[in-house]
């Protein structure tokens, strides 16, 4: 239950300008990764279902590269999305096509780019 609020605070950190996302982004990523000590998190599903929206609203279609944080950012959050396949496949693979079937082509570009990476 402490893991699950944690996250949500986490979450509730993008929506503050000042800090830097990229810095989030690892965090969230480290607590996703699996690891010796703790090889399968677990997380409620209304949990991970704002784990997979908030990091998809950070895909971006073109990276400014001109602005290496986002760029660095971008990445990170590809790189939880992997962790998230790992962890809690079902879930994050029915959102991702879930997307894919969105009107907007914007929606369904970040979905193709996360399913591919």
């Amino acid at each position: 239950e402490t893991v699950n609020k944690f996250v949500l605070s986490l979450l509730s950190l993008y929506r503050k300008p000042v800090i830097n996302y990229y810095c989030i982004s690892q965090c969230i990523s480290y607590l996703l990764s699996p690891s010796p000590l703790n090889p399968k998190l677990s997380l409620n599903d209304n949990v991970i279902h704002s784990i997979n929206n908030v990091l998809f609203n950070l895909v971006v279609l073109e990276p400014d590269y001109d602005q290496p944080h986002t760029v660095k950012n971008h990445f990170e959050v590809l790189r939880c999305f992997d962790h998230m396949t790992g962890q809690f496949p079902d879930q994050t693979v029915e959102n991702l096509l879930h997307y894919c079937k969105n009107n907007q082509e914007k929606e369904r570009m970040k979905a193709v780019i996360i399913l591919t990476h």
